[in-house]
């Protein structure tokens, strides 16, 4: 079975590159040199989120494709969480669809949690870009359900918070005797689509970092010979390499057993051990690749002109929050030891 991208998928994946790299490049904390409404409304113009309250045409495969790009293409914007409530929540959820489809910039939490109890919410959360978010979806715990809930951000108060990733204009959101609201549905959905296009974004982050430290090994000369011609170097890249295809075919046959997962209770079991084997292997060698390049660069690397910290940086953002990599080995282990 072939589980490469179709034609559409590459097309969509290249008009997606198309409009990230049309920005400006993010070399320092914020301000940005644009604002994260900007990215999001150029993709929602291609009908990535859906149109009105229909809900998004993308499915996990295809959004994965998507969120590579992203990846490669570091932007301050919440590309990421707007797939992920595009593909899960907005199909049943028409508040939700009809907001990404306009472009708006949804906060949306990426760690801690909200608790629910006695009919009202507490708790912290943090999340990209919550201060220029229009809406903000927060997890909910407690009470015998889980639920993504809309919460608008005059509701809570936020403050700034540093993270690794510069780009994410991450803040903490506090909670406190908030109405909750009826249950929803799509929870279990939108934990599946956060963490599958986290693992997609990895990817599409180490694929640039190896693209360009290959591009860098072969032109820099020391003892007049490009230092990719050394041993050690070519090693290096070549483990890259081998990682990051594996990488590649684990998140691409996950979003594949997703879209599968639907049609009957096995694939619906398949689908989630993909997703805990690619939470299991991309998180750790996403970061291994990206450290390695910066590695093979030398003390440019680390500079903030020359930017290849910030894929680095936003593979340990991911890994830190959404990837997932020790719950990826505990249901693995759980799994084989039923």
């Amino acid at each position: 079975m072939h589980f490469d991208f179709s034609f559409e998928q590459r097309t969509l994946a290249e008009s997606v590159a198309k409009i990230l790299k049309s920005l400006p490049p993010v070399t320092q904390p914020a301000p940005y040199p644009y604002h994260p409404g900007e990215p999001m409304k150029a993709l929602a113009s291609l009908g990535l989120f859906g149109e009105g309250e229909e809900g998004s045409p993308l499915g996990h495969t295809d959004a994965v494709a998507v969120a590579m790009e992203a990846g490669r293409t570091i932007v301050a914007a919440p590309v990421v969480e707007a797939l992920a409530a595009a593909v899960a929540l907005s199909g049943s959820r028409p508040e939700i669809a009809s907001r990404l489809a306009a472009g708006e910039v949804p906060g949306v939490a990426v760690s801690g949690g909200i608790e629910r109890r006695g009919g009202e919410l507490s708790g912290e959360a943090i999340v990209p870009h919550g201060a220029a978010a229009g809406f903000l979806l927060l997890p909910v715990a407690g009470e015998g359900a889980r639920d993504w809930i809309l919460v608008q951000p005059g509701d809570v108060e936020a403050a700034p918070v540093e993270t690794t990733d510069i780009t994410s204009g991450a803040a903490r959101l506090k909670i406190s005797g908030f109405p909750a609201p009826a249950a929803g549905n799509g929870a279990d959905a939108m934990d599946r689509a956060l963490r599958l296009f986290a693992l997609a974004e990895i990817v599409g982050a180490a694929d640039a970092c190896l693209e360009r430290t290959v591009a860098y090994i072969s032109e820099r000369k020391q003892f007049g010979k490009p230092i990719g011609s050394n041993q050690a170097v070519k090693h290096m890249a070549a483990d890259c390499a081998v990682s990051l295809e594996a990488m590649k075919a684990a998140v691409e046959y996950a979003g594949w057993a997703l879209d599968a997962a639907p049609e009957d209770e096995a694939a619906a079991e398949e689908a989630s051990l993909a997703l805990l084997s690619a939470a299991s292997y991309v998180g750790e060698h996403g970061r291994r690749v990206a450290e390695r390049c910066v590695q093979m660069h030398g003390g440019i690397a680390f500079t903030w002109d020359y930017g290849l910290h910030l894929p680095l940086r936003r593979i340990l953002f991911r890994t830190a929050t959404l990837a997932g990599v020790r719950d990826g080995r505990k249901g693995l282990a759980a799994h084989l030891l039923d």
